[in-house]
């Protein structure tokens, strides 16, 4: 995959709960301007809790998670289901919580999007269904996936990522951090 290196913007740091704090400038810089954001696994809300200080055009953002009792397809993954999802955000009023399987949404309950952050299934079908997902929503903006590593295999993102592009999509992956992005439109 072709990697690339983006302008550091600055901001607040109010660390990402998951997200990395060599992602963290990254993700802010790929957000910048956005309006409508969807987040696909916001577990505690620490990424969207990080956008939503860092970026003031933004008037609308769902996030995504799974209920407390889900079973993960990636036994590596069940210590990341959210016993409260979204709970570092849920009194911002920007903020919509929906709390199920990507396999139960549908576009219309998420609307248009500008900027769509997936961390949610890291397996090949979970992956290939959140995509489908953002891709529904988003017809102008940017798609970012986070936990692509080079050369380390530890999650099914890689394949799913890097089989696109050698059929030609133009994903990039940003240098120094796990995360890979998409313009769409």
């Amino acid at each position: 995959m072709i990697e690339t290196v983006l302008p550091v913007t600055p901001f607040f740091d109010i660390g990402g709960g998951l997200t990395l704090a060599s992602d963290r400038p990254a993700l802010v810089n790929l957000a910048k301007g956005a309006t409508r954001i969807l987040e696909i696994g916001i577990n505690a809300g620490g990424t969207a809790k990080l956008l939503l200080s860092n970026i003031p055009s933004i008037v609308s953002y769902v996030g995504i998670d799974v209920p407390s009792d889900f079973i993960t397809v990636l036994a590596l993954q069940q210590r990341e289901v959210p016993k409260i999802a979204g709970h570092r955000v849920a009194d911002d009023p920007r903020v919509k919580i929906i709390l199920k399987s990507t396999k139960e949404v549908v576009p219309t309950e998420i609307g248009e999007c500008d900027f769509v952050f997936i961390d949610g299934d890291h397996s090949a079908d979970g992956v290939e269904r959140d995509t489908t997902l953002a891709r529904a929503c988003v017809k102008r903006g940017v798609i970012v996936w986070h936990d692509y590593r080079v050369g380390e295999a530890h999650t099914e993102i890689n394949t799913v990522l890097d089989r696109w592009v050698d059929s030609g999509a133009p994903i990039l992956h940003v240098k120094g951090t796990w995360l890979a992005f998409e313009r769409v439109g």
